[in-house]
């Protein structure tokens, strides 16, 4: 039996190890039930918005066109692209409207969106949704839009949480805001930076994602302003404390990787206690987990 041809749109591989982690997990997952015909670079569109028909008639000429009408469905592989109103967004939506014009099927996946308004005649175009965290999904009801609960892939890189041997020093991952993780601990504990998403000035560097989660293992916790590096910590066996505290993606991740009530700060750290129950919180939840990742795929 023939499968199905896909094009992913949104290949965030190149962005940093979050993103490859993760993007080389969801393409595993792609190629496990589909033919993959070509996947268009997550930068590859105007930053300035066009409308929809603008854009249909540049993508008519683009070098994607042929493998466009190939496919079966299209696949917005959305991440954090579509996270906020901007106008580089608009031309993710609009492949629901064009998958519709070739006859062939349309998902948007692992993706955070927090502004649906603008882009609701577009998402209720789309075949299937599936956002990575449930205040997406919240927001989707709110407009009644049916989705099913994803994750973000790169937790299929594991195949269970590490229980490292803790030496006491606190991990710093940044994110697109840098921090100083030096002024928001005792200066008696020590912090080391590393560069597994975000790259910092002078930073801990290793050559695989094992090599770095192995190392934040033994720190009793991680800051980050990282979605992924977050889930890094996850990976690791780790408590994250967000120091982006404005960004809905983060306290999403909170209230689902945490036991309940837990949430952290540069004020308000994690207590040895608390730590050993989220410990134990994340070796309970992560085949629940693992199996809302594989749900971008279906």
């Amino acid at each position: 039996m023939r499968k199905k041809t896909v094009t992913i749109i949104g290949n965030t591989s190149s962005f940093h190890l979050g993103s490859s982690t993760n993007y080389s997990e969801f393409r595993k997952l792609v190629c496990s039930k589909y033919q993959i015909i070509q996947e268009i670079p997550y930068n590859s569109f105007h930053l300035d918005f066009q409308d929809y028909f603008s854009f249909k008639d540049e993508l008519e000429n683009s070098q994607w066109i042929q493998g466009l009408k190939e496919s079966d469905i299209l696949v917005v592989h959305g991440e954090g692209l579509t996270e906020k109103c901007e106008p580089f967004v608009f031309p993710f939506m609009y492949f629901s409207r064009i998958a519709k014009a070739m006859g062939s099927q349309s998902q948007l996946v692992n993706f955070s969106m927090f502004d649906i308004e603008p882009f609701l005649p577009f998402l209720k175009d789309f075949d299937y949704l599936a956002p990575r965290e449930i205040i997406t999904q919240d927001k989707l009801k709110q407009h009644r839009l049916e989705s099913t609960l994803a994750f973000d892939c790169c937790i299929l890189s594991r195949n269970d949480i590490l229980q490292g041997q803790g030496d006491g020093h606190i991990a710093a991952i940044r994110g697109r805001a840098p921090f100083s993780p030096e002024k928001l601990v005792n200066r008696n504990k020590k912090t080391k930076r590393y560069d597994c998403c975000w790259s910092w000035e002078k930073s801990l560097e290793f050559s695989s994602l094992d090599d770095y989660l192995n190392e934040i293992s033994k720190a009793d916790f991680a800051f980050s302003s990282s979605f992924h590096a977050n889930i890094f910590s996850f990976l690791a066996g780790v408590p994250f404390v967000t120091v982006s505290e404005d960004n809905l993606k983060y306290r999403a991740l909170e209230t689902e990787l945490f036991p309940k009530g837990l949430s952290f700060n540069a004020r308000r750290l994690p207590s040895i206690t608390e730590t050993h129950e989220i410990k134990e919180y994340y070796k309970q939840i992560f085949s629940k987990i693992l199996e809302r990742a594989r749900r971008n795929v279906i």
